[in-house]
C-alpha cells in the first residue's frame, strides 16, 4: 500500500476535529467560510499549532511524498509539512518571510532556498523526501504542480533514516488548510506525487445490499422521537441560527449532528428544513443558516433519520445518538451513498468507520466493499476499543480489476461493515 493518509479539513467533524484514528495531534480548529479556490468552504484554520497524522499504516518508511492546499492572507515565516518518527523531528520544509521554501532537519537548514516565492492565495505544496542520516537523503518540493527546489547528497534525518508521521502546519495567522494526503515509496498503485487533488466525503443515503446489523439508538433520539415531534418550542432566534427556546434535553450538545424542521417565524428565512444542530444547550439550539434577528414563536420539529451514523449530507457520526451494532459472527451490512458527480483519475477510495466496543469482551470487525451484491474486498481485521475512533481502509484501486476506480464503479459500490467476533 502506498496511499497511507487521505483528510478533507473538517466536513465530518463539525466545528472541532475528531481526532481517534485519524490525527494524532489535533488541536486546529474548523472554518465554514475559507476562501473560494478548492472544492468546499471548510478548512481547517489557525489557532496556535499543527495537525500531525497518526503513525502510517504500513509503519516507519524512509521515502514519503505528502501534500496539501493552504491559503495565505499574508506571508509569516513558519514549518509547512514535517515529518516525525516517534513524535521526533526528523526534517521539515518551511517558508520565510518573503514566501520563499527550504529546508531544514530539526531546525538546521539543509540545502537551498527557492527563487520562486509563495503569493497571497491558494497553493498546493507537495513535499517529498528519501531520508538518510549520512549524506545520501534528497529533499524536494513543489507548488503548483511545478517543482520549485531539489536538494540532493544531504543529511536529513536526524537518527533513524525513515519516519512514521508527517505534520502539517495550519497555525500561521489566516492560514486555511485543507485536501491532504500522504504516500510512501514503496509498493502500490500511488508511489509518486499526487498533485493538486480534491479530498471529497461520499456520505450513506440509505440501504445496500445486506442489512443484518441492527439500528440502536440511545436516550437522546428516544427522547426526541417521544417528545420532540411535538415540537421543541422556540421563542426568537439571531442571525446565526442560535434558536432560543425550551431545548428540552438539548444539554451539553445532546443534539449535535442531528436534524430539524423548523416551523412559525414570521421571516422565512427562519424556517429551516432538515436543519443539522451543531451546538444544543437546555435553552438554544444552533442550526446555522442565513438566519434573521427575530422575536416570535417558533417549532423545531426533530426529524428521524432513516440511516445510522454519520446524518446524511456530512457532519461527524453522533456516537451513541444513532448507531449500528452486531454480535452475531459473518453478519453483514453495507450502505448506498452519495454520487460523485465530477470526473477525472480517483486516486484512492477511503473507506471510513467510526466505531466502538460496549461489552467487556473481545470484538472485532472488518470493513467491505460490496459490488454487483457480492463482498468483493474486505479490511483487515480491526479489535475495538472502549471509546469512538476512525478506522480507514484503503482501496488505491477497484478490487474487482486490479484497476483504477471510475466514478462509474465508485457511485456502484456499497461499503459496510462485518462483525468477526
Amino acid at each position: 500500500m502506498a496511499v497511507q493518509f487521505a483528510e478533507s479539513g473538517g466536513q465530518y467533524h463539525i466545528n472541532s476535529v475528531q481526532g481517534p484514528g485519524i490525527w494524532a495531534l489535533t488541536p486546529a480548529s474548523i472554518s465554514t467560510s475559507a476562501p473560494v479556490g478548492r472544492s468546499s468552504n471548510i478548512a481547517y484554520t489557525n489557532n496556535g499549532n499543527n495537525l500531525r497524522t497518526n503513525p502510517y499504516p504500513v509503519g516507519a518508511v524512509g521515502t514519503i511524498i505528502s501534500g496539501y492546499a493552504v491559503y495565505y492572507n499574508s506571508i509569516t515565516a513558519t514549518t509547512l509539512i514535517g515529518y516525525t518518527l516517534a513524535g521526533a523531528s526528523q526534517c521539515d520544509l518551511r517558508v520565510d518571510g518573503s514566501g520563499h521554501l527550504f529546508f531544514t532537519r530539526n531546525g538546521t537548514t539543509i540545502g537551498s532556498t527557492s527563487s520562486l516565492a509563495l503569493t497571497i492565495g491558494w497553493h498546493y505544496v507537495e513535499y517529498k523526501v528519501i531520508l538518510s542520516t549520512s549524506g545520501g537523503g534528497t529533499c524536494e518540493v513543489k507548488v503548483d504542480g511545478v517543482v520549485w527546489q531539489t536538494s540532493t547528497s544531504v543529511t536529513n534525518a536526524t537518527t533513524t533514516a525513515t519516519a512514521d508521521a508527517t505534520t502539517f502546519n495550519v497555525n500561521t495567522i489566516a492560514l486555511f488548510a485543507r485536501d491532504f494526503y500522504v504516500v510512501d515509496g514503496g509498493t502500490g498503485s500511488r508511489t509518486t506525487y499526487l498533485g493538486d487533488i480534491n479530498v471529497l466525503e461520499f456520505f450513506p443515503t440509505g440501504p445496500g445490499t445486506n442489512s443484518q446489523w441492527s439500528t440502536g439508538e440511545g436516550a437522546t433520539v428516544t427522547q426526541l422521537a417521544a417528545n420532540g415531534q411535538a415540537g421543541l418550542t422556540l421563542t426568537s432566534v439571531n442571525t446565526t441560527g442560535v434558536y432560543q427556546g425550551t431545548i428540552t434535553g438539548g444539554a451539553s450538545n445532546a443534539y449535535v449532528g442531528l436534524k430539524f424542521t423548523v416551523t412559525g417565524f414570521v421571516n422565512g428565512a427562519n424556517n429551516q428544513t432538515s436543519a443539522i444542530c451543531t451546538a444544543s444547550t437546555a435553552t438554544a439550539i444552533t442550526l446555522g443558516g442565513t438566519t434573521v434577528t427575530e422575536t416570535h414563536a417558533g417549532t423545531a420539529t426533530f426529524d428521524a433519520q432513516v440511516q445510522m451514523g454519520i446524518a446524511g449530507t456530512g457532519t461527524r457520526p453522533p456516537q451513541d445518538a444513532i448507531y449500528a451494532y452486531d454480535s452475531t459472527t459473518n453478519d453483514l451490512s453495507d450502505w448506498a451513498h452519495q454520487a460523485l458527480a465530477l470526473t477525472g483519475t480517483i486516486a484512492a477510495v477511503l473507506h471510513r468507520s467510526y466505531a466502538r466496543k460496549d461489552d467487556a469482551g473481545t470484538r472485532q470487525f472488518a470493513q467491505v466493499t460490496v459490488q454487483s451484491a457480492a463482498v468483493t474486498e474486505t479490511s483487515t481485521t480491526y479489535t475495538l476499543g472502549n471509546s469512538y475512533q476512525y478506522y480507514t481502509d484503503v482501496l488505491e484501486q477497484n478490487p474487482t480489476g486490479p484497476a483504477d476506480w471510475t466514478p462509474t464503479t465508485f457511485n456502484a459500490a456499497t461499503f459496510g461493515v462485518k462483525e468477526i467476533t
